[in-house]
């Protein structure tokens, strides 16, 4: 999924709450310290081996499931945004061969998983009869509807192993106005309202940590507790060129590309959850894709031709170059061992070893 156009449109953005009152005024971001930031000139080169588990056609999103690699790839390699999308599942074994677990499904995309269930949107029927859903399935079942979502927006989904996270409503399907709220998918396959998600939300960035999930709105990154409850900012940022984010429970980390500010553009950033001082990771060109375990950041540098993953360590130091010369890398997923990616350029479905071997 290219999330590179993030489309507002001048409609109504409807909560469950006041539109009228948006959130807290996020405070402007500290000095934007560089740490151990690594520009194309300075990364660290690895013996890493990339292994092919598969080859798809134009794979947009994988998530780990339980002992494979979920995807969602174009049916055919002619893509088209607004097509129908296989739901693959890839087994974790060099040279496996995929399932298409859920095909066709209508501009597929927020693929997640957690608990066993599977969770992914549907983009709305031509003729407009019915609007992008929710859908969720588990154990290979048929997929029933949670709820819906706005139809002329790409929206993302995220997981924290027990539940999933996206934006949509529940509350009033019949009406005719979306309202925007962040939702949670449990375990038992219904929706919960976590927050409304205010009148300008950012639909294709999100993230989750052990006790917030957050997201982009108003030109702040804010977030609120996944029990439920307000939204808090975070740091103000410039919200149109971000890519994804991801964070954990010190920080939030995201990836800016594109042109604009060059303070911002083209850039992985951390922003600190004790006092929104904001830290630049790198300034490699065309990071998309973002993920942390325990101590490292990873993300992918996502050129046409020379596309890259890179890691650097939480604390600072080198960014290494775990894999190179790919086309399009995104769908970024992270294991124990491994860390996983789909080319959307050449169809592979790959992964490499997470920690950088010596070149």
């Amino acid at each position: 999924m290219n999330r590179a156009l993030l489309l507002f449109v001048a409609l109504p953005w409807i909560g469950c709450h006041d539109p009228s009152k948006e959130a807290p005024e996020a405070a402007p971001s500290a000095a934007i310290v560089p740490m151990g930031m690594a520009s194309a000139a300075t990364l660290v080169p690895t013996s890493n081996t990339v292994e092919v588990l598969a080859k798809g056609h134009h794979p947009r999103e994988a998530v780990l499931g339980n002992s494979e690699l979920l995807v969602t790839d174009t049916a055919s390699d002619a893509p088209d945004p607004d097509g129908k999308l296989d739901v693959l599942s890839v087994p974790l074994t060099v040279g496996g061969t995929p399932r298409r677990i859920y095909p066709a499904q209508r501009g597929a995309e927020g693929l997640a998983y957690a608990g066993g269930r599977l969770v992914w949107i549907v983009a709305p029927s031509d003729d407009k009869t019915e609007h992008a859903k929710i859908l969720t399935a588990k154990g290979g079942a048929a997929p029933t509807t949670v709820g819906r979502t706005y139809d002329l927006d790409e929206t993302s989904a995220v997981s924290d192993g027990t539940d999933v996270f996206t934006f949509g409503d529940v509350k009033d399907a019949k009406a005719d106005v979306l309202s925007t709220d962040v939702l949670r998918v449990g375990a038992n396959g219904k929706a919960t309202r976590v927050s409304g998600a205010g009148p300008r939300p950012v639909r294709t960035v999100l993230a989750v940590n052990a006790t917030n999930v957050f997201w982009i709105q108003d030109g702040a990154i804010v977030r609120a507790l996944k029990a439920g409850g307000d939204p808090v900012p975070v740091v103000k940022v410039p919200a149109s060129k971000i890519q994804q984010m991801a964070a954990d429970d010190s920080a939030v980390y995201w990836t800016d590309s594109g042109t604009g500010d060059p303070t911002w553009s083209g850039r992985v950033k951390r922003a600190s959850l004790a006092d929104g001082k904001v830290d630049t990771l790198s300034d490699a060109p065309s990071p998309f894709a973002i993920a942390v375990d325990a101590d490292t950041v990873f993300w992918t540098s996502s050129a046409d031709a020379g596309g890259r993953v890179l890691a650097q360590k939480k604390s600072g130091g080198p960014t290494f170059v775990l894999a190179t010369d790919l086309r399009r890398p995104r769908g970024l997923a992270v294991d124990g061992t491994y860390v996983y990616w789909v080319n959307a350029g050449d169809g592979g479905i790959c992964r490499t070893e997470k920690t950088p071997h010596a070149h």
